[in-house]
């Protein structure tokens, strides 16, 4: 009788072994690493932390479907040798010569305007190092290519951030109103604001295109939005 009890225990260890092979993963108290969500079209990432952009095409692709705050983007690019020439713009190094490119739906202070060299060495640190992905969304009127701006860190291929959002969350570039009506941007920019970040430390800051329509009480140089 004891014989027959330790063959029934030992039937039943068995049994148990192999039904627990044949449970899915998914049951056995595992979890799967976190996916980065993806942007939402029509919407720029709404905070300052990581999230991942629209599906990479290869450099210059063009796309006929995808969207950034309501607008279709045009091209896609991969940018590696850049230089930051203000807050809201980027100068891209090719073989065939230097592409311009204006960051869409934020307008960042004048280089001599106040605060916009802090503008510009903020963007500057946080590109650093970068992998940019460019969407093209348009030309503006000086030739620069408009585009949503996309930063990866070496070695982190799925954890982009974007930098237009992170601009204006971090106080460094206003919402452009007069380009972009989203109503995410205009949260990210009443935050930093309600906090005093960045260019809102000062007392009264003159919004960039204000700054350029009233032709600049602090130069006479015209500058570009």
């Amino acid at each position: 009788m004891t014989f027959l009890r330790i063959a029934i225990f030992v039937v039943f260890l068995i049994a148990v072994f192999f039904f627990r092979q044949w449970l899915p993963w998914s049951t056995r108290g595992t979890h799967e690493a976190p996916v980065a969500s993806t942007q939402t079209a029509g919407q720029p990432v709404i905070s300052a932390t990581a999230t991942a952009p629209p599906a990479k095409s290869p450099t210059s692709a063009p796309t006929d479907t995808l969207r950034i705050d309501g607008q279709l983007i045009t091209s896609i690019d991969t940018i590696r040798n850049f230089q930051v020439v203000d807050g809201d713009s980027i100068r891209w190094s090719t073989a065939n010569g230097a592409i311009d490119y204006r960051l869409a739906s934020i307008d960042a202070p004048e280089l001599n305007q106040l605060f916009g060299l802090r503008s510009k060495k903020y963007l500057q640190m946080i590109l650093a190092g970068k992998e940019l992905t460019a969407y093209q969304t348009g030309v503006d009127r000086y030739g620069r290519r408009v585009a949503f701006i996309f930063a990866t860190s070496p070695g982190r291929p799925g954890f982009a951030q974007e930098i237009n959002a992170k601009m204006v969350a971090d106080g460094y570039a206003w919402h452009a109103v007069t380009h972009s009506q989203n109503d995410n941007l205009a949260r990210l920019e009443t935050v930093a604001r309600s906090s005093r970040l960045g260019l809102w430390e000062q007392r009264a800051p003159v919004a960039p295109w204000n700054y350029r329509n009233r032709g600049s009480s602090q130069s006479s140089v015209a500058a570009r939005p």
